[in-house]
């Protein structure tokens, strides 16, 4: 999967897009995104999780199916048509997706 190299005849903003991966899929989709070059973001955190009679320290999502992805509308467009559960997530007042401000979206992965 490779994003267009479509010329554009206005500059895009690359804005921070809430997305979600149905089906707990996240991690792919951030490694898919990874081999295209697109910045994402998922919160993660340890857990100790029980394997056998072992505890095991495993890195997991904070929030699972939730990924922030660092793109232009078209690109995401053009990701979204080619990873089928992938959904933006929209407000539930206005319907409009949710974007993060890039100043509030450094100061969340910091």
């Amino acid at each position: 999967m490779e994003l267009s190299t479509k010329e554009k005849t206005k500059e895009e903003p690359v804005l921070w897009y809430v997305l979600r991966a149905i089906f707990g899929k996240e991690l792919e989709v951030r490694k898919k995104l990874d081999q295209l070059n697109v910045e994402t973001f998922i919160p993660m955190r340890y857990e100790v999780r029980m394997d056998g009679k072992h505890k095991k320290r495993e890195l997991v999502p904070v929030i699972h199916n939730l990924i922030f992805v660092h793109a232009t509308q078209t690109d995401l467009q053009e990701i979204k048509s080619k990873i089928s559960y992938l959904q933006y997530m929209t407000d539930s007042r206005s319907g409009e997706k949710i974007i993060v401000p890039d100043e509030q979206m450094k100061n969340f992965i910091a």
